[in-house]
């Protein structure tokens, strides 16, 4: 096909949105967009006002020079640094408080997989009931802070007795009883480590202190 006798092509120079504010900051980008950690502080330093097209040239520029954007944080280019502000929770995490916080654990474990968890509005020898995949079991949280001599946590699964007909020790405290079939069905063992065990009563056969070794590995929950 004969195109002689089209005019030969020019390049045409580069139209951007609202360019004269982007000419002669070639300089400034190079020197600000290293120091920069995003696009919003990129315009404050280069003395220009944010806004979508501007936005566009302005990276279209630093793209064309070949700077790295890499270690910018993802603000929008709209973005305002946000102000530390003081909390009123200065506080450090304490293990000794885990026996308070264990029974909000194991709720939150069951509803964070979708089995509705109630509490007993009276007392109880349980802790929590959820429903699970069988129908409701009885649920009672245990925690520990105490490891053995060989580093394994060793937490304390019994109750107190409190009806008159037990007898108490020589020295009048009240007896420690294991949890007896027909009284709970599960424990749920918290941790200070954060690990979780999901353990059914029948497996800890009577006894009233657990060392968590490998032989309970296998109900350890995520």
């Amino acid at each position: 096909m004969d195109v002689s006798h089209l005019p030969a092509f020019e390049p045409v120079a580069p139209v951007y949105p609202h360019d004269f504010r982007f000419r002669g900051i070639v300089d400034d980008l190079v020197a600000v967009v290293p120091e920069c950690d995003s696009w919003a502080q990129v315009f404050r330093r280069v003395g220009i006002t944010p806004s979508g097209s501007g936005y566009v040239s302005l990276r279209n520029k630093a793209m064309a020079l070949g700077l790295d954007t890499s270690h910018f944080r993802g603000q929008r280019w709209a973005s305002r640094p946000v102000d530390a502000v003081e909390v009123p929770f200065s506080r450090d995490y304490t293990p000794e408080l885990l026996r308070r916080a264990a029974t909000a654990r194991a709720t939150a474990w069951f509803m964070e997989r979708g089995y509705t968890v109630c509490v007993p509005v009276e007392p109880a020898l349980y802790d929590l009931v959820a429903d699970s995949d069988a129908g409701l079991v009885r649920v009672q949280v245990k925690s520990t802070t105490t490891r053995d001599k060989n580093g394994r946590w060793v937490v304390r699964i019994y109750r107190m007795a409190y009806k008159s007909s037990v007898k108490r020790t020589s020295n009048g405290a009240r007896a420690k009883c294991a949890y007896a079939p027909g009284e709970i069905d599960f424990f749920f063992i918290v941790t200070a480590a954060g690990d979780n065990y999901l353990m059914p009563l029948a497996v800890t056969r009577g006894a009233r202190t657990l060392t968590l070794d490998s032989k309970y590995a296998v109900f350890k929950v995520a």
